[in-house]
């Protein structure tokens, strides 16, 4: 019996992509479909993000393999079942509103109508993290009302694939449901894993390979988009993780990185060059268990004022010290910050007891303003000073422990579904046996509130102009757009 796939006329995936999505497809998109049409189909796809992977590829590709092929099955898995829900549901949702004979349901199953008296072709979703989850899935036969027997191939998504760190699940996929065809595709993540390996030890064995970059993406390259991702290169630089990740769509190192990778901007912040411009008085807290350092920092403006690092682990003594400092510079709460943390509610609550209710709870694990780069509030703030010091539009106290604790601060980039910056765990500094950095914590909590001031350009940091041309970016502005595609009407889709 023949079991390769022959579409039908038509009823190939760009040819139907109208029906499913008004977007109209870029080169590397019909170039990673193309590759997924033939039998065997082992293909990995590497792309930045929002580059129309989620949008256009996997529904195009899902949706008309089961138009094409009644009675074949379509399984897509994820690392995590937020990027099935949040993102890939609710695009076939809308994809499949005007046709009312698809059923789709929130147990994350499509079924499409039944064609000549065959089963329907079916969807089915769901978030994978071992090799049992790949069973049960298989090709099969059916015969149709005229006594034909049709071939219902198995086409096989993993989304979002650098989130997978088990070996054996892609083999299971790959091995036990023997699919028709398999594309793995993801944004890149650390430079290990079965989806690295795709591109690199297993490249063309099993695995047909396609890289996509931002030039690759037209809608990338214009607008706020292009201004957002230019924004992210000027503060971060062409070698951060997170820029080689979201931006240029490339695979970064495994590990922690340094938060303040930049010395030089720190030393300039210390040195008592930058114009101190007077404004509101604010103080921050921070609390620590253990007999680690407790921190009051205060600022006028932009300058860090006061410093100061003692031990002391009753609450009660340690609120005292701190209401003691709070009438010196005549705070009021509103003025003031603190962790809230741990040993932070405790005395946070005592000094709510001595009258200082409305002191801001300032929470490090509180999601972040802008969850599209930083996992927490703790990593986000940490970045706005780097930013602020960045553009040399702060003072600091000149305290060598609080310059060590920066120069040593690293984050990381989970091998999530959004590769996310967070900041690295301390207990894993404590391994190390280096010091808490509660200097640091204070000092990021002390300018978490303050916008970025606008200086006199002599005292910023020189900037790279976006337009310059540069190794991985300035050249990326001049790729033809896709051609037109072919309107065609597959009818008994009503």
């Amino acid at each position: 019996m023949q079991s390769d796939l022959i579409w039908p006329p038509n009823f190939d995936p760009i040819s139907q992509s109208h029906l499913w999505t008004p977007l109209k497809p870029y080169g590397w998109q019909r170039t990673v479909i193309g590759k997924c049409m033939k039998s065997g189909a082992r293909v990995a796809c590497v792309t930045p993000n929002e580059s129309g992977k989620t949008s256009y590829v996997i529904p195009t590709l899902g949706l008309s393999w089961m138009a094409a092929f009644p009675g074949s099955m379509v399984v897509s898995t994820a690392g995590v079942e937020r990027q099935i829900k949040n993102a890939l549901w609710p695009v076939l949702t809308g994809a499949l509103t005007k046709y009312q004979n698809w059923r789709i349901t929130d147990d994350l199953h499509i079924k499409s109508p039944s064609v000549r008296g065959l089963p329907p072709s079916e969807w089915e979703a769901f978030s994978a993290r071992d090799a049992k989850a790949a069973e049960g899935f298989h090709s099969r036969w059916f015969e149709d009302e005229n006594g034909k027997l049709c071939y219902a191939p198995l086409l096989i998504i993993i989304d979002e694939a650098k989130a997978f760190d088990d070996e054996e699940l892609i083999f299971a996929f790959l091995n036990r449901c023997s699919p028709d065809a398999l594309l793995m595709i993801s944004t890149p993540g650390e430079d290990n894993g079965p989806f690295y390996d795709a591109f690199h030890s297993q490249r063309g064995d099993p695995w047909d390979c396609v890289e996509v970059g931002w030039h690759d993406c037209p809608h990338l390259r214009e607008g706020f988009k292009l201004a957002e991702r230019e924004q992210k290169i000027r503060q971060l630089g062409e070698e951060h993780p997170l820029v080689l990740s979201w931006v240029f769509g490339k695979f970064f190192r495994a590990g922690a990185h340094y938060v303040f990778d930049r010395m030089a901007d720190v030393d300039w912040a210390m040195s008592g060059i930058v114009t101190n411009i007077r404004g509101e008085r604010r103080a921050a807290l921070d609390f620590s268990a253990g007999g680690d350092e407790q921190v009051f920092t205060l600022r006028d403006g932009n300058t860090q004022l006061v410093l100061e690092a003692f031990h002391e682990r009753d609450t009660t003594v340690l609120g005292d010290k701190f209401i003691e400092r709070f009438k010196k510079w005549n705070l009021k709460p509103e003025d003031i910050v603190g962790d809230a943390g741990g040993l932070g509610h405790a005395c946070m609550d005592y000094l709510e007891r001595r009258g200082w209710g409305g002191i801001r709870r300032y929470h490090f694990n509180n999601p972040a303003r802008n969850a599209t780069y930083y996992y927490n509030r703790a990593a986000e703030d940490a970045y706005e000073l780097k930013h602020m010091l960045q553009a040399r539009s702060i003072n600091l106290i000149n305290d060598q422990k609080l310059k060590d604790q920066m120069r040593k601060r690293r984050y990381i980039m989970p091998q999530d579904d959004s590769n996310r910056i967070r900041l690295e765990p301390k207990k894993k500094a404590r391994d190390r046996n280096e010091d808490s950095p509660d200097r640091l914590d204070a000092t990021i909590m002390l300018f978490s509130d303050m916008p970025l001031l606008a200086l006199d350009p002599a005292q910023r940091l020189e900037l790279r102009d976006p337009t310059a041309k540069c190794g991985h970016w300035g050249d990326c502005f001049r790729r033809e757009e896709p051609e037109e595609m072919t309107d065609l009407w597959t009818p008994w889709m009503d």
